[in-house]
């Protein structure tokens, strides 16, 4: 420090002005970088990110059954990642497709659907217990039947062939009598015939029996047919009857694998080729495997209309809401991990990254954090509950909508689905609806975006079940199938929504998000420049105050010399060397002594 001058204090204050201008121009630099980054966002990049956290959230969502928890992977991963007690962005507020994807279990993973669905088996009891030959109802139906077809076409002819019936002359209890080699059959097996008792009462039992001797249930067939066709029953598996659940094309394969067991036996073989069943190959013709799942599929929706219109749905809302009830534990779950876990990680990260850290300090550091953790959850604990009402109404019209859909068939179960769907996004619509922080345009705008991604979703599924019935893909296959499309799909919808901005929300955002970044900006320059300003003042400071304290001790010596003895050169140097005066004073000396001389 001996050696300072003043020339220093101007480099310093040169140096301040430079490293000044250097942080003025990187916060114009940061500006311009995320003003380009906002105005200029890449449509490809942000629609991979979206589909990539959607899937990966989604993936876990189904294969781990983690529904009931009403949080995704990515919503977590976002949460711990992005969270500090300053800038806590709950994304639950805005999580209204994630909600849609919700609405659909894993029929191969979810617990709630395997308990359903053993409900549904349970509860399942023989719709006829008479003796068939004692059946009224089954006779009259027939008889009626035949009747009906014959007034109407003036003939019989199978429904599946299009084969017009002959007749043979019989001789019974001494009569003799024209019998037809048509036989009304029924579509649904009589015998393999159940009914849920959870859901449907007697006099609904009954009515579910006068539809299975009704037109709706019987068709036409060659009386070779019939009984080759026998009360055919699907199995899964492992072995277990799914005939009440089977799906139209299950009972056809099941049905048309009877008819084609009968190539062994030749006499039944040729009829079945003769009267238009089998082709010469043996193997059961198209056109009948199409009329035959038709018909299959018609006789299942009147079942199912016929069973919704008896259904006891206090027993259906009991059922859904004791499922509800049993969800409730990995709701909270759920609301506590969202909103413990991620304080909990930041407070870790922060502690991690003290150094000098002794036991002591640490405990009550630690002791410290808790009491944050715990203030923080305990604030809201409002939105927690808030989110667990939200979530158990989704989970009863989840539920009760998933009871109905196992109780129907065929187009009826599909048109259930897509009801469900539309009901699950109306209350997402009545939610955003009630939201007092967003504005109408913001509403509007949400509102346009669950519909948009519901009819996406329903859209989808009506394609995947196309799909499935064209390429008879199985369910392992099909349901990573229906989550990859509906999730790239959805995430389009969005996009083109976003930049349509139909309710001019989008540019709201982008001025919001301008003038945030200006103020962040400003914010950070403030600070360097004040943190500069300090250490200029401090060091300018330290540096006078050496330089004042140096000028003084060569004041003082000075003062004390004794000019006749001591040399005063090196005093006068040193203040030559601070104020730069460039004087040589060796040369002064010999001008003075020439002069004098």
């Amino acid at each position: 420090m001996s050696q300072l001058s003043v020339t220093e204090l101007i480099e310093r204050r040169d140096q301040y002005v430079k490293d000044y201008e250097h942080t003025v121009m990187t916060a114009v630099k940061q500006i311009n970088m995320k003003h380009h980054a906002i105005l200029n966002q890449s449509l490809g990049i942000r629609l991979g990110e979206s589909i990539a956290k959607d899937l990966s959230g989604e993936i876990v969502r189904h294969y781990f059954d983690t529904s009931d928890y009403y949080i995704t992977a990515d919503q977590m991963y976002h949460r711990i990642k992005h969270f500090t007690y300053e800038q806590d962005h709950d994304v639950l507020k805005d999580s209204h497709v994630k909600e849609l994807y919700n609405i659909n279990d894993s029929e191969l993973h979810s617990a709630t659907q395997h308990e359903l669905k053993r409900l549904n088996d349970k509860s399942q009891r023989k719709l006829f217990t008479q003796d068939r030959e004692k059946d009224q109802l089954d006779k009259r139906g027939k008889q009626q039947y035949r009747d009906s077809k014959q007034a109407a076409e003036g003939k019989l002819v199978d429904e599946l062939t299009g084969y017009e019936g002959s007749h043979t002359t019989v001789v019974r209890n001494g009569k003799e009598i024209l019998v037809s080699d048509l036989h009304a059959d029924h579509i649904q097996s009589r015998e393999a015939a159940t009914y849920n008792a959870r859901y449907l009462s007697e006099p609904g039992a009954e009515s579910m029996r006068q539809f299975y001797n009704s037109s709706d249930n019987f068709q036409m067939l060659h009386a070779s047919a019939n009984t080759s066709k026998g009360d055919v029953r699907v199995y899964d598996n492992r072995g277990q009857d799914i005939t009440h659940r089977a799906t139209p094309k299950q009972l056809s394969d099941a049905i048309i694998s009877q008819w084609e067991k009968e190539t062994a036996s030749g006499d039944k073989q040729q009829t079945l080729k003769d009267k238009g069943y089998l082709d010469e190959s043996g193997k059961v013709k198209d056109s009948v495997r199409k009329e035959l799942e038709h018909n299959i599929r018609h006789s299942q929706n009147k079942e199912s209309v016929t069973m919704l219109k008896h259904t006891q749905y206090g027993n259906v809302a009991k059922d859904a809401l004791s499922t509800t009830a049993r969800s409730i534990p990995k709701m909270l779950a759920g609301q506590l991990l969202y909103y413990a876990v991620p304080p909990i990680t930041y407070e870790v990260k922060q502690l991690a990254q003290k150094k000098q850290m002794t036991l002591d300090r640490f405990l009550s550091k630690l002791k410290a954090a808790a009491g944050r953790v715990t203030a923080y959850v305990m604030k809201n604990m409002r939105s927690i509950f808030q989110h667990i009402r939200s979530s158990m109404i989704g989970k009863f019209l989840k539920s009760f909508f998933d009871i109905l859909i196992g109780l129907v068939k065929a187009t009826v179960k599909r048109l259930l689905k897509l009801v469900k769907s539309l009901v699950m996004s109306l209350v997402s619509c009545v939610k955003v609806l009630g939201d007092k922080h967003a504005t109408a345009a913001q509403k509007a705008d949400s509102i346009v975006k669950i519909l948009g991604a519901t009819i996406t979703t329903i859209v989808i599924e009506l394609l995947m079940e196309y799909a499935e019935k064209q390429f008879g893909l199985p369910n392992w296959l099909m349901e990573p199938l229906q989550i990859i499309l509906t999730i790239i799909a959805a995430n389009v919808v969005m996009l083109v929504l976003e930049k349509a901005d139909l309710f001019n929300v989008k540019h709201g955002l982008l001025v919001a998000n301008i003038r945030r970044m200006f103020e962040e900006e400003r914010e950070k320059l403030q600070a360097a420049t004040q943190q500069l300003n300090q250490q200029f003042r401090a060091d300018t400071q330290q540096l006078l105050q050496v330089l004042r304290a140096d000028i003084d001790g060569i004041k003082d010596r000075m003062n004390a010399m004794d000019l006749y003895t001591e040399d005063a050169l090196p005093e006068l140097e040193r203040l030559n060397h601070i104020y730069k005066l460039d004087i040589d004073f060796h040369q002064e000396w010999r001008n003075y002594v020439i002069r004098s001389v």
